[in-house]
């Protein structure tokens, strides 16, 4: 396969109490807010609004929360790192006492800050490093955590819209720390896709990360670790999405 990334040119919950808001035991927030990220309209005053935290729903009486009282409220430990999904400029990381002003259906992770962000970059193969390094050289913007395996997301990534009814799409890619020995295998999407035609196609649906992903079972014919790697699994992701059945 060849070494570059072949330019396509075309053109995310704790189940917590639902039946007890929270609210009375987070205290209150003040000031500004981070609202109205691009997401969803804000309820109305005294209406419970339900978001969620790693895949877990809770309904909450305030309008306004700290990053620090969402971790708190969904349990997650001081150290965690609390990451608005899709806000503004994608998956957004907030700062403790970063204020919230929350909205019906806002989506969050907490995620351990040591695996999330140019830490866990660092904590990859150094040939995975380069070759995000490289990604990013060509515009990209890469996400790296790592915990049971390093999940590499490019934001946006290019779809062909004659096929498929979204243009871009955050692609996640899994690989391991022995990275490029063991091959790259399927890929996952979000938003998800579909085809324009109607027609259905073999995919589904996983939690990956603490995040759910459109799935597609895509297999490589063969890896070679001398020659393939990231960069060319992605000529295979785009010959996926190439395909118009």
């Amino acid at each position: 396969m060849s070494q570059e990334v072949e330019a396509l040119g075309i053109d995310d919950r704790g189940q917590g109490p639902v039946g007890d808001p929270v609210g009375q035991s987070a205290a209150a927030g003040t000031g500004g807010g981070q609202g109205g990220l691009g997401g969803p309209a804000a309820a109305a005053p005294g209406d419970p609004v339900t978001i969620t935290v790693n895949m877990r729903e809770y309904p909450v009486l305030k309008q306004s929360m700290t990053a620090k009282e969402i971790k708190d409220m969904a349990g997650a430990p001081a150290h965690h790192m609390l990451i608005l999904v899709g806000g503004e400029s994608n998956d957004e990381p907030q700062a403790d006492a970063d204020i919230i002003k929350l909205a019906p259906g806002m989506r969050f992770r907490a995620v351990n800050s040591a695996t999330f962000g140019p830490q866990a970059t660092m904590q990859a193969p150094p040939l995975l490093q380069d070759h995000v390094r490289v990604l990013e050289s060509r515009g990209f913007a890469v996400e790296v955590s790592v915990s049971d395996a390093i999940y590499i997301v490019i934001k946006d990534y290019p779809i062909p819209e004659a096929i498929w009814d979204r243009s871009s799409s955050d692609l996640l890619v899994m690989a391991y720390d022995t990275y490029p020995n063991a091959p790259l295998d399927m890929f996952w999407l979000d938003p998800p896709v579909s085809r324009r035609n109607g027609q259905a196609d073999g995919v589904g649906t996983e939690t990956r990360n603490g995040r759910e992903w459109q799935s597609f079972s895509w297999h490589i014919g063969g890896w070679d670790p001398a020659h393939d790697s990231l960069l060319t699994y992605l000529d295979v992701v785009n010959d996926r999405l190439r395909r118009d059945r």
